[in-house]
Protein backbone atom coordinates (compact mmCIF):
# COMPACT_ATOMS: atom_id res chain seq x y z
CA UNK A 1 0.00 0.00 0.00
CA UNK A 2 2.59 2.46 0.94
CA UNK A 3 4.54 1.41 -2.26
CA UNK A 4 0.92 2.52 -4.36
CA UNK A 5 1.26 5.72 -2.57
CA UNK A 6 5.08 6.60 -3.76
CA UNK A 7 3.87 6.04 -7.18
CA UNK A 8 1.24 8.57 -7.08
CA UNK A 9 2.70 12.08 -8.48
CA UNK A 10 1.85 14.79 -10.45
CA UNK A 11 3.26 14.10 -13.13
CA UNK A 12 2.14 10.34 -12.88
CA UNK A 13 -1.44 11.68 -13.11
CA UNK A 14 -0.70 14.29 -15.49
CA UNK A 15 0.53 11.23 -17.85
CA UNK A 16 -2.52 9.02 -17.16
CA UNK A 17 -5.06 12.01 -18.66
CA UNK A 18 -6.65 11.33 -21.62
CA UNK A 19 -5.72 14.73 -23.30
CA UNK A 20 -7.72 13.68 -26.78
CA UNK A 21 -10.85 13.55 -24.29
CA UNK A 22 -10.85 16.83 -22.32
CA UNK A 23 -9.46 19.26 -24.66
CA UNK A 24 -12.47 18.71 -27.21
CA UNK A 25 -15.02 18.30 -23.88
CA UNK A 26 -13.49 22.26 -22.81
CA UNK A 27 -13.54 23.55 -26.31
CA UNK A 28 -17.50 22.10 -26.50
CA UNK A 29 -17.98 23.55 -23.31
CA UNK A 30 -17.03 27.11 -23.91
CA UNK A 31 -18.64 27.19 -27.25
CA UNK A 32 -21.99 26.46 -25.46
CA UNK A 33 -20.77 29.22 -23.03
CA UNK A 34 -20.35 31.47 -26.01
CA UNK A 35 -23.59 30.34 -27.49
CA UNK A 36 -25.55 31.88 -24.47
CA UNK A 37 -23.55 35.08 -24.05
CA UNK A 38 -24.36 35.69 -27.81
CA UNK A 39 -27.91 34.33 -28.08
CA UNK A 40 -29.38 34.91 -24.84
CA UNK A 41 -32.91 32.92 -24.49
CA UNK A 42 -33.73 34.72 -21.19
CA UNK A 43 -33.63 38.14 -22.39
CA UNK A 44 -36.73 39.90 -22.70
CA UNK A 45 -38.56 39.38 -26.52
CA UNK A 46 -40.11 41.76 -28.86
CA UNK A 47 -43.48 42.90 -29.38
CA UNK A 48 -44.01 44.12 -32.70
CA UNK A 49 -47.00 46.15 -33.79
CA UNK A 50 -47.32 47.60 -37.25
CA UNK A 51 -43.98 47.76 -37.64
CA UNK A 52 -42.94 49.05 -34.39
CA UNK A 53 -40.56 46.32 -31.69
CA UNK A 54 -40.87 47.40 -28.26
CA UNK A 55 -38.58 45.72 -25.85
CA UNK A 56 -39.04 46.56 -22.11
CA UNK A 57 -38.02 45.02 -18.72
CA UNK A 58 -36.52 46.73 -15.46
CA UNK A 59 -33.05 46.80 -13.70
CA UNK A 60 -33.24 45.42 -10.58
CA UNK A 61 -36.44 43.50 -11.75
CA UNK A 62 -37.75 43.87 -7.63
CA UNK A 63 -36.77 46.72 -5.82
CA UNK A 64 -37.18 47.76 -1.55
CA UNK A 65 -40.23 50.49 -0.65
CA UNK A 66 -38.89 53.39 -1.12
CA UNK A 67 -36.23 51.92 -3.59
CA UNK A 68 -35.28 53.01 -7.55
CA UNK A 69 -35.24 51.23 -10.71
CA UNK A 70 -34.58 51.62 -14.19
CA UNK A 71 -36.83 51.09 -16.67
CA UNK A 72 -34.91 50.43 -20.02
CA UNK A 73 -37.24 50.67 -23.34
CA UNK A 74 -35.92 49.64 -26.59
CA UNK A 75 -37.72 50.51 -29.68
CA UNK A 76 -37.41 49.09 -32.95
CA UNK A 77 -38.98 50.38 -36.60
CA UNK A 78 -38.81 47.11 -38.37
CA UNK A 79 -41.47 48.14 -41.06
CA UNK A 80 -40.44 49.97 -44.49
CA UNK A 81 -41.59 53.49 -43.53
CA UNK A 82 -40.32 55.70 -41.08
CA UNK A 83 -42.70 56.44 -38.20
CA UNK A 84 -42.40 59.07 -35.56
CA UNK A 85 -42.81 57.42 -32.04
CA UNK A 86 -43.62 59.32 -29.04
CA UNK A 87 -43.33 57.24 -25.61
CA UNK A 88 -45.37 58.91 -22.61
CA UNK A 89 -44.94 56.93 -19.32
CA UNK A 90 -45.81 57.75 -15.54
CA UNK A 91 -45.35 55.90 -12.36
CA UNK A 92 -48.04 55.46 -9.76
CA UNK A 93 -47.15 53.26 -6.64
CA UNK A 94 -45.95 49.17 -8.29
CA UNK A 95 -47.05 49.65 -11.86
CA UNK A 96 -45.67 51.99 -14.39
CA UNK A 97 -48.18 52.78 -17.83
CA UNK A 98 -47.07 52.98 -20.82
CA UNK A 99 -49.08 55.22 -23.40
CA UNK A 100 -49.33 53.82 -27.21
CA UNK A 101 -49.61 56.75 -29.34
Amino acid sequence: MVKLLKDITYKNIISRIRWNVVIPLLLFISAIISLFIIFNPFAPKYNCLDGICTRLHLQPESIPLNGESTILVEIRNVGIESRDVDVLLWSDDTSVIFTDT
